[in-house]
């Protein structure tokens, strides 16, 4: 997991703000510090999600609460980590990343790629308004592909 960030510096990059008068600057400085603590703020309440494939072999991860009856060895479970904040999810037939790249995705990157699959219009626009089609169909066609509509390779 990536390390949390303890400092952050911002820059105004308006070139000239003299030239504007004390209110206008001090309404645009005001509007780019409420972005960028929008912006940190979605970082740090960012849900941290862990999904692992559900094996028999399985076991309770320390630091981990699976809830009342505890880790079932016979389910799939959840469990949290109040420290971390820290979701771990096991899914049953979930096909773990072949490659380190993929790997590498799916722990630090999983937030940039839900990001770019809502925000491509194509993919929300037939999901919300496509009635015949299978979900399933949707994220593994859409979601298996870049930008530019390539399956990467992992």
């Amino acid at each position: 997991m990536p390390q949390a960030r303890t400092r952050t510096r911002f820059t105004n990059l308006i070139g000239r703000a003299r030239r504007f008068r004390g209110s206008v600057i001090e309404a645009v400085n005001d509007t780019l510090k409420a972005i960028a603590a929008s912006l940190l703020m979605e970082q740090v309440l960012a849900p941290r999600f862990e999904f692992k494939p559900k094996h028999q072999e399985n076991g309770p991860t320390p630091g981990f609460n699976y809830g009342q009856g505890g880790y079932d060895p016979d389910r799939c479970n959840v469990g949290f980590n109040e420290q971390t904040g820290q979701f771990q999810i096991e899914i049953k037939g979930l096909v773990e990343p072949r490659s380190k790249e993929a790997t590498r995705i799916c722990q630090e990157d999983l937030n940039e790629v839900i990001a770019a699959f809502i925000q491509n219009k194509t993919a929300l626009e037939r999901g919300l308004f496509d009635e015949e089609l299978v979900p399933e169909e949707l994220t593994q066609v859409r979601m298996g592909k870049n930008h530019q509509g390539q399956i990467p390779r992992t």
